[in-house]
């Protein structure tokens, strides 16, 4: 019996993101799926099968030890649903010059559905907000007018006027 999209959707993240259980994958992911997301580094994307997303995932979870997604908002349209995501995690001690601190970042997933398993996973996280709070790059100064860090200005000395 398949289940409904959104409960696919959630089955998941607190699957396969919050515990790591990649043996899931092929209950969730048609066997062709295409993977396409900012959280695989190039030129490893995009992934396709979910065999090959097993060691990735594996790979996510190492990188970011205690990783955990919270869905903020699920939305279902036709064959589609976006969910839009915080993550928290942890950069473990020497990889990437870690301090171990905890990590918060967003993102934004888009899954094409067919016959109750995702075919297509296409999803955007904040790098430059996942790179500031690991301390890789400076945080611009605030723009009061907006109440955080103006990142465009990180592209152009002119976008904030």
């Amino acid at each position: 019996m398949p289940q409904d999209n959104k409960s696919v959707i959630r089955r998941f993240y607190e699957e396969v993101i919050n515990q790591g259980n990649v043996d899931v994958l092929g209950d969730i992911y048609m066997p062709d799926v295409e993977v396409n997301t900012t959280a695989i580094p190039e030129p490893d994307y995009p992934q396709y099968g979910f065999e090959r997303m097993k060691p990735t995932f594996a790979k996510l979870h190492k990188a970011f030890p205690g990783l955990h997604a919270i869905i903020d908002d699920l939305v279902e349209e036709k064959d589609r649903v976006a969910a839009r995501v915080r993550y928290h995690g942890h950069l473990p001690g020497q990889a990437n010059a870690a301090t171990g601190r905890q990590l918060l970042w967003t993102g934004v997933d888009v899954f094409r559905m067919y016959r109750g398993k995702i075919s297509e996973h296409f999803g955007s996280q904040d790098n430059i907000e996942l790179l500031e709070e690991a301390g890789v790059v400076q945080p611009k100064e605030q723009d009061a007018s907006i109440g955080r860090p103006n990142r465009f200005s990180l592209f152009s000395e002119t976008s904030s006027k």
